[in-house]
């Protein structure tokens, strides 16, 4: 609703999920009624575009504030469009520091972490079946003939639904969920639907807070990160 406002400055179209930031301070009962608030934050420069942040929270409880919330929720989306050649990039904000400069995971074992891997299947209709759930009918995810008006050769899959299957995946060998955690994930390329990934993860020791995971795969022979990210 928020993106088809009159007032919303960019085209709710073809705009691409570049990034996730989901801190929970408790989990809510599933009998639980939340009370979700969604608002805009900052704009930043983007070499493609402009990145701008949504922001929601979330309370089982509707008389709490935004900052007394159970779960708080930053998304980082990309409008694209071509920049003046003469713009001055110093006069905006700059991207923070963990999206602008995230890594790939390098595969291999280390003391006090386990490595894991899984297989993960994203079928050619995933994307439609998903909406359904979501609410997100972006065009880029249903259809390769609507992916192509943006520049797709094939729909993609959404970005939310590829950050909840790895954590389902992860969750379901360390219940990391039991306690307070934050969750970083960056969007790094589209997953083209059909495929299939590699789950990498190395999840926490006893002496350590952070699990560090990647979704990727061999696309043409080449070596492709489709998501990196972190549970804290």
């Amino acid at each position: 609703s928020m993106m088809v406002d009159n007032k919303f400055p960019f085209s709710p179209l073809g705009i691409v999920h570049v990034a996730n930031q989901i801190t929970v301070a408790s989990l809510p009962e599933q009998s639980d009624r939340l009370h979700l608030t969604t608002t805009f934050g900052r704009v930043y420069f983007h070499r493609k575009g402009w990145l701008f942040e949504v922001l929601t929270s979330a309370s089982s409880n509707k008389h709490d504030n935004e900052e007394s919330a159970q779960i708080k929720a930053t998304s980082y989306y990309l409008a694209r469009t071509k920049h003046a050649s003469n713009i001055d990039q110093t006069a905006f904000l700059e991207m923070p520091n963990w999206i602008a400069n995230a890594k790939v995971l390098e595969v291999r074992q280390q003391h006090g972490r386990v490595e894991y891997l899984q297989n993960l299947k994203f079928d050619s209709d995933i994307g439609r079946q998903y909406a359904k759930v979501s609410g997100d009918y972006n065009p880029i995810h249903l259809h390769a003939i609507t992916a192509k008006l943006f520049g797709f050769k094939n729909a993609i899959a959404h970005g939310m639904y590829s950050k909840a299957l790895v954590i389902s995946s992860i969750a379901k060998q360390q219940p990391f969920y039991k306690g307070e955690f934050e969750i970083d994930t960056i969007f790094m390329q589209p997953i083209a639907l059909p495929a299939e990934a590699t789950l990498t993860s190395r999840l926490c020791g006893l002496d350590h807070d952070t699990c560090d995971f990647q979704l990727s795969a061999s696309v043409s022979r080449k070596p492709r990160t489709f998501l990196t990210g972190s549970i804290r």
